[in-house]
């Protein structure tokens, strides 16, 4: 006992959201070990304010003098047009070099790997990664770390972590999706904005209505992992993620500061993480842990962002008079909405006053106050929400971080008194002096020109690491190594302002990738074979494989040679099949949306493969044309949304347009599919541009 007492703690990395340069420095303040964001495309939050390379380079110098880490996710599907634009982003993060990249296509992934291979992959949430073999399967393709679908079961994570070979990363806090990740197409269908595309519109957090009932039945509430802190210390899970991209300042530093101090007190509990996360500002208070999967819905209450903080007990044309639920300080973030979530008013709080009149820069809770202003439809009856407070300002920070400055390789040699200098990145710069003299005495080591040509002033560059090298005894006053310091860190700077930005490593992948696209042609499809097949679906829990390895050989007995693979983790499933006899045909939610994606398919055995079904009409030409192996449309007919909630409701739902859904549940897989009452998702996201 008193063994394990003295054992070490592993303490997971505390990952937090960035949806700009303010919230990640708010993140590492608050103690964050690294942080996540995302350029201003392709990553899964377009509505965020996002990054410019300009902004990553300087959080990335920042961070790293920090001892901190920057993630940057690239994780939504790319079509066929757009890989050349997707590799011009990735080039860009070639020389920026963060610490991953996060990817969601399976095309992403093999351009990374093929064309920039210093960079580490960490396989998005968005692949839907929800058993051993999966995981398996992402190791092998280079993926550094998993980052796991969110909902699984505390078990199912214990026997993932049991056999993974790879970092697992795991959603601690914040927003669930009802969604299976990577799996919901409800906003594509319905307002042709998609969810892997980084637009979504959130239906599943909006008013609908049904026989018997009316409110938020796709809404769940919001996650909160404290309770889990100790039992993911001893899985080592590697990674423990706030989710909210799309929040401010305020939310990210008291909800990082709030883990920091529970994970710093382990194995212990702490009092103060809870009253933390407890005032932290977020769409509910949200005490699940999402295991489970009942009781995350409760339909009756609003779906909008934001924590209630009063209720509108009077509206005039000169302002409103509010019964305060919660603390309310001027300059927050407020919104006020009716009780089906429309928003009516947002607003930040500049003015109040109490029942007498009385100007107010704070009300507590029960409270009755008086807000200024015009707030047209408002009525008596509607919720006033607090979407973020005052006092969280990292505004003059972030204006004032300074320029990134360049890790360069620095290589010297001394000898015959006279020390050269060059770098790897440059190859053309070579600089040289004089100024050492035989040593009578001490003579300076490599490790000793190591330590002294690391002080160089830090301006837009930085040596890292230097590599010396020493023939002789040689010796220098310190007073001419610092010149001799100076005039090094000048010489390499004006290399670098000779130096061409697009003569950078990404630059040259680019030109191989172009080189390569052009030089690569459409292999001659076979023939689709026809016969019986067996669909190994896209979410197969690790209770559920043995019997599926079991079905598997079974069919293969009664002579099943077609496998439709609903997600990588299949193929452990039919890999030892024989390769000459076996058909396998990849399918949704198995997501193939480029060329590149279907020929890493080609790589792992797969002979053709159903498109992902939001790709519109051009897109799906596009990608068959360039395709080494059959590219078939989706084939349908396919859930819009698919989730392991217990939702309150089945039957027919319909929105304020009049637009109807179906939600009916699985037999024995304890799934349910949400399905567009029409029939006709296929025909519409063929004709969508939501790509």
């Amino acid at each position: 006992m008193a063994a394990d007492l003295a054992s070490p703690v592993f303490r997971p990395e505390l990952l937090a959201p960035a949806g700009n340069l303010e919230t990640a420095l708010a993140a590492f303040d608050a103690g964050a070990d690294a942080v996540y964001l995302g350029l201003g495309k392709f990553n899964a939050r377009s509505r965020a304010e996002n990054f410019t390379p300009d902004q990553l380079a300087r959080l990335l110098d920042c961070a790293h003098g920090r001892g901190r880490k920057v993630h940057v996710t690239f994780n939504t599907l790319a079509t066929e047009p757009e890989l050349p634009e997707v590799m011009e982003h990735l080039a860009i993060l070639a020389d920026l070099e963060p610490d991953a990249v996060i990817v969601q296509d399976f095309g992403i992934l093999a351009l990374l790997r093929r064309y920039f291979p210093h960079l580490t992959i960490h396989a998005s949430t968005q692949m839907g990664i929800h058993n051993s073999a999966g995981v398996a399967e992402l190791a092998r393709l280079g993926a550094k770390r998993v980052i796991l679908e969110r909902q699984l079961t505390l078990e199912e994570i214990r026997r993932i972590a049991a056999r993974a070979t790879v970092e697992l990363e795991v959603f601690l806090h914040g927003s669930l999706c009802v969604s299976l990740s990577g799996r919901c197409l409800l906003s594509a269908y319905a307002e042709h904005a998609s969810g892997n595309r980084g637009a979504c519109r959130q239906l599943c957090r909006r008013f609908y209505r049904w026989r018997g009932g009316e409110g938020f039945p796709l809404s769940p509430t919001d996650l909160a992992g404290l309770t889990l802190l100790g039992e993911y210390s001893k899985l080592k899970i590697a990674s423990l993620k706030i989710e909210g991209r799309l929040r401010g300042p305020d939310y990210v530093h008291g909800a990082v500061a709030a883990y920091r101090k529970a994970l710093d007190a382990l194995p212990e509990a702490s009092p103060e993480a809870a009253e933390l996360l407890r005032r932290t500002v977020s769409r509910r208070s949200g005490t699940g842990t999402g295991y489970g999967f009942a009781g995350l819905i409760h339909p009756g209450e609003s779906g909008v962002f934001g924590h209630p903080a009063g209720r509108i007990e009077k509206a005039a044309p000169g302002g409103v008079a509010v019964q305060c639920l919660d603390r309310i300080h001027l300059g927050d973030r407020m919104r006020i909405a009716d009780r089906t979530g429309e928003s009516l008013a947002g607003f930040l709080l500049t003015g109040m006053r109490d029942r007498t009149g009385r100007t107010l820069t704070a009300a507590k809770q029960g409270m009755q106050i008086w807000i200024p202003g015009s707030f047209p439809g408002v009525t008596a009856g509607m919720t006033l929400y607090k979407l973020g407070e005052n006092g969280c300002d990292f505004r003059r920070r972030a204006e004032t971080l300074p320029p990134a400055r360049r890790n360069l390789e620095l290589r010297l040699r001394l000898e015959a008194g006279k020390i050269t200098a060059t770098l790897p990145a440059l190859p053309d710069f070579v600089w040289s002096a004089e100024g050492f003299e035989v040593a009578r005495n001490r003579a300076w080591s490599a490790a000793d020109l190591q330590t002294e040509f690391a002080k160089l002033p830090e301006e837009l560059w930085r040596p890292a690491p230097v590599i010396a090298a020493v023939a002789g005894d040689w010796f220098c006053p310190a007073g001419r190594l610092k010149e001799l310091r100076r005039a090094c860190q000048r010489a390499v700077g004006a290399a670098l302002a000779q130096t061409p930005q697009s003569a950078g490593a990404g630059a040259q992948s680019l030109l191989a990738f172009a080189r390569d696209y052009r030089r690569e042609r459409t292999a001659p499809h076979p023939a689709m074979p026809t016969g019986a097949s067996l669909l190994i679906p896209g979410f197969l829990p690790e209770a559920e494989w043995e019997r599926w390895r079991e079905k598997v050989r079974e069919a293969w007995q009664k002579g099943v040679r077609i496998y439709r693979l609903g997600g990588i983790h299949a193929l452990s499933l039919v890999r030892d099949l024989p390769e000459k006899e076996r058909f396998l045909l990849a399918v949704p939610p198995w997501a193939t949306a480029n060329s590149i994606a279907a020929a890493l398919l080609t790589e792992l055995g797969v002979n053709a493969a159903e498109a992902h079904p939001e790709l519109p009409e051009a897109a799906l030409t596009a990608l068959q044309k360039h395709s080494p192996l059959p590219i078939l449309p989706c084939s349908g007919p396919t859930p819009l949304l698919t989730t392991r909630m217990v939702l309150p409701v089945e039957g027919v739902l319909s929105d304020r347009q009049g637009r109807r859904f179906r939600l009916e549940r699985e037999r024995g897989t304890g799934l349910t599919n949400l399905w567009a009452d029409d029939g006709r998702a296929e025909e519409t996201f063929r004709k969508s541009d939501a790509y």
